[in-house]
């Protein structure tokens, strides 16, 4: 039998990698309020129109239904439900501070994109007819990237921490679900390309820091002195 799990002390070394790890959003947020303050809808940054510009000449009514429907992936109305049933799920087996992790993972970085929304206030995309009504919020940073990145690693942690077989199948699995979201953000021509870079950026490197601050949550906590009888 194995011993109960002991959490890691916290170290400073863990405290420079969080603070390494976040300084990964502050370039991204610096970029996007200077682009927010520079470009305007109609003439955005280079690399910005000229990836929306190859999406919108690439439009096929398949490609509309596919990614109007992967868009949904990022949905705090679908990843709100899908986290509080794990979460249920976890702590009925014990499992609360893994509960914990995602739940911290999913809010935070939700209340974090909505914040840098309102602080950076960058208009939506106008180059072309969006597919999908226009949301009202800023467009910097995307949420639905932002969402499904913290959801996506969040749930990769914890598959790492149980040392669960399939662990590499579901990192490839999310992976690609993060990378879809993000790509239908940008076809159906409501984010621009770097709003959905800064998301997945500040996903992950809120998850990331989380992960090393949190010694009894992330994946700092492996069972120290494992017997087997």
């Amino acid at each position: 039998m194995s011993e109960p799990t002991a959490s890691r002390a916290f170290s400073l070394r863990d405290l420079a990698t969080a603070i390494g790890w976040w300084a990964l959003v502050l370039p991204v947020v610096a970029a996007g309020l200077w682009l927010a303050s520079t470009f305007s809808p109609t003439e955005p940054w280079w690399p910005d129109r000229m990836l929306l510009d190859w999406l919108a000449d690439h439009r096929t009514p398949e490609l509309d239904r596919l990614f109007a429907a992967l868009t949904w992936a990022g949905s705090l109305y679908v990843l709100g439900p899908l986290a509080g049933l794990i979460l249920l799920t976890l702590l009925w087996r014990g499992r609360g501070c893994d509960g914990l992790l995602l739940a911290l993972a999913l809010g935070v970085a939700a209340l974090a994109s909505s914040v840098l929304k309102d602080v950076v206030a960058r208009l939506r995309p106008g180059l072309f007819p969006p597919l999908i009504p226009m949301p009202g919020d800023g467009s910097f940073p995307s949420g639905h990237a932002t969402h499904v990145t913290a959801f996506a690693v969040a749930l990769i942690f914890l598959a790492h921490r149980r040392e669960w077989s399939g662990q590499a199948v579901l990192a490839v699995g999310l992976t690609l679900i993060i990378v879809a979201v993000g790509a239908s953000r940008m076809y159906l021509q409501v984010h621009y390309p770097t709003d959905v870079f800064a998301g997945i950026a500040l996903g992950l490197a809120w998850v990331l820091g989380l992960e090393r601050l949190t010694p009894g949550i992330g994946a700092g906590s492996k069972p120290a002195g494992v017997a087997q009888s």
